[in-house]
């Protein structure tokens, strides 16, 4: 029995290697940097470009990108209401700045409201439709 790892199998590089040029992309300047940062010819980068398993990799990455940043806003939220609405008890502050942080908190209050209504009317119409196929 060997204790050496396993090798990476062709796809599985090649995989390995799609999600980091993904990566690259997002941060490099052009598509022949991302390609060189993950050890690719400009050619077989651009060649990727064209594939249903990049656009597969890169709506992955994307989705994870976008769940991460969600995450973060959501961690900094209530220190961003509680900010706002200490700029609305202090004396000191301006008129406009009391207003501005009014008018942002009630901004969001809608947009969740909102938000919240959309997602349920979305679950009720969805188990609607799922009635309707049984």
């Amino acid at each position: 029995m060997s204790n050496s790892p396993r090798k990476e199998t062709r796809r599985e590089r090649k995989r390995r290697q799609l999600g980091e040029f993904v990566g690259h992309l997002l941060t490099s300047k052009t598509i022949d940097e991302a390609a060189s940062k993950v050890g690719v010819s400009s050619r077989s980068a651009t060649r990727w470009l064209r594939t249903e398993e990049f656009r597969s990799v890169y709506v992955e990455h994307r989705q994870a990108t976008l769940q991460n940043v969600a995450t973060m806003l959501r961690q900094s939220s209530v220190g961003a209401v509680e900010a706002l609405a200490a700029v609305i008890k202090d004396p000191d502050a301006p008129a406009t700045a009391k207003t501005n942080a009014a008018k942002s908190i009630l901004d969001s209050m809608l947009r969740v409201i909102e938000t919240q209504e959309i997602e349920s009317r979305l679950k009720a119409l969805e188990e609607i439709a799922q009635a309707g196929e049984q």
